[in-house]
């Protein structure tokens, strides 16, 4: 099996769970880079990963302006900014894992 290698975008409870598979299963997923406007959550990023300052973006804009290659964007954010936030990773040809939490 290929490792899978993932950026994460909002780096808060739903996405923190996903990448800690990466913890349990280095040989399968690997946590690349962390996107998040809150200081203190890339920084948690930064140290749960093992990541460089090169591999830490303030906003999803420098994010996609570094041309960063992974496999796949965990996309972590809010559920109302879902649409803003994955149809620009969808343009530059991202794959993306979204969930929505809704309650019916």
């Amino acid at each position: 099996m290929k490792k899978i290698s993932c950026v994460i975008l909002g780096y808060g409870d739903r996405s923190s769970r996903y990448a800690e598979y990466a913890k349990t299963a280095p040989d399968e997923l690997e946590v690349i880079g962390v996107i998040d406007i809150n200081e203190l959550k890339r920084h948690q990023g930064k140290e749960a990963f093992h990541l460089q300052d090169s591999q830490i973006f303030e906003s999803l804009e420098q994010f996609l302006q570094a041309d960063v290659k992974c496999d796949v964007v965990i996309n972590g954010t809010m559920d109302q900014m879902h649409y803003e936030t994955t149809m620009p990773l969808l343009e530059k040809g991202y794959n993306i894992l979204l969930e929505n939490k809704r309650l019916f």
